[in-house]
């Protein structure tokens, strides 16, 4: 007969001589069971600690190297810049191969901002794209579908396309992409 315990609906229906003995050994399975659980607490416990020593010990020459690895780069991006027609050549292209690495400048994906969307909107009836160009059921731009017409963006206002242009640097010792964005008005004022 199935009856309801404390231990179980499973363990009234055998014989105490058995019941006894499954008690048994589920209570050192159990004690066994936590005993392990907290060897492996005490162990997690113990590596966080020796990793958080680790990282105090080591805070100090990673910021250090890392910031001269910051301003290293701030300066090789400040000379391509100023000198990036002497580098390059207009019949390169936009990566120089070196010894000592790779430069080359990457343009980023373009990205719509808008920054008056009275004024975009008005732009858009007046261009008369507004269905087009606005979301079915809203009154909202459609990004991406502006995204592929760049001719009624610079047509338009209250809207900038806007892309960067970011300096690549693969030093040949770790090849490793280091990336830095270019001053937008620098480059232009320049060439």
């Amino acid at each position: 007969m199935w009856t309801l315990t404390s231990e179980g609906r499973r363990w009234a229906a055998w014989p105490t001589s058995q019941r006894s003995k499954h008690s048994t050994s589920s209570r050192r399975f159990l004690i066994s069971l936590g005993n392990a659980d907290r060897e492996l607490t005490n162990l997690e416990t113990e590596l966080n600690h020796g990793i958080q020593k680790l990282k105090e010990q080591k805070a100090v020459p990673i910021n250090e190297a890392t910031k001269l690895r910051d301003l290293l780069l701030d300066d090789a991006t400040a000379i391509v810049e100023q000198h990036w027609k002497a580098l390059m050549g207009s019949d390169r292209g936009k990566t120089l191969v070196l010894r000592s690495g790779t430069l080359s400048i990457r343009k980023a994906t373009a990205s719509l901002e808008v920054v008056d969307e009275a004024a975009a909107m008005k732009s858009l009836r007046r261009l008369g794209v507004l269905r087009k160009f606005t979301r079915l059921g809203k009154r909202t731009i459609d990004k991406n579908a502006l995204k592929k017409a760049p001719e009624v963006i610079a047509k338009m206002k209250g809207v900038q396309l806007k892309q960067d242009e970011n300096l690549i640097i693969k030093p040949a010792k770790t090849q490793v992409e280091l990336k830095r964005i270019f001053h937008p008005f620098r480059r232009t004022l320049k060439s």
